[in-house]
């Protein structure tokens, strides 16, 4: 992120065009979060209607969830983390 200078003198933050570590992780984190939600869809609405049992590889997919919301919340932290080393270099320039 480079500081970029508003109007009234304040240091704003503009985003690079390239995406974050933390960015990246958030973004596979949610497509992970989404698979395995739809994945425990399918694995827990039918039961009420049928006693079969689902296959393995269905039931092993659910956790996919809890993947995908781990990855998510690390991609968060690193992405506020590095929010916040860029705007202390910026203040840490725009002081010295």
């Amino acid at each position: 992120m480079r500081p970029a200078r508003t109007l009234d003198g304040v240091a704003s933050h503009r985003r690079d065009s390239g995406t974050s570590r933390g960015d990246l992780l958030v973004r596979v984190g949610v497509v992970l979060f989404a698979v395995g939600f739809v994945c425990i869809a399918f694995d827990v609405l039918p039961h009420p209607l049928s006693t079969e049992d689902r296959p393995l590889p269905l039931n092993l997919l659910t956790y996919l969830t809890s993947l995908g919301l781990g990855l998510a919340l690390v991609g968060l932290v690193l992405s506020i983390r590095a929010g916040h080393r860029a705007a202390a270099r910026a203040a840490a320039e725009d002081d010295g």
